[in-house]
């Protein structure tokens, strides 16, 4: 679910895991960004997106979430890339 309070200028997405046995399990939530932007870590497990000197926006994960910034992966899958077309893809920084 994703809600945009008007008010705020903010969305919140919502998701449900269900897990039916005490066990841990592996959730990812990618978020695909233009080059242009750059994310920076902040109070804990909280994002700052900007682009250039501007902020655009702040993501904060759910405090139970181990969460990272992926650029320029290849191994286990390609993550934190950027195509303008289909020939090439460029590592985002």
């Amino acid at each position: 679910e994703i809600v945009f309070y008007r008010h705020k200028n903010e969305f919140q997405i919502l998701d449900t895991v269900i897990v039916n046995r005490e066990r841990k399990i592996k959730v990812e939530i990618p978020f695909h960004l233009h080059p242009a932007m750059s994310v920076t870590q902040f109070h804990g497990n909280g994002f700052r997106i900007n682009n250039g000197e501007n902020p655009v926006t702040h993501l904060f994960p759910d405090d139970k979430l181990q969460s990272r910034v992926v650029s320029g992966q290849m191994y286990p899958r390609i993550l934190g890339w950027y195509s303008g077309s289909f020939k090439f893809i460029i590592k985002i920084e």
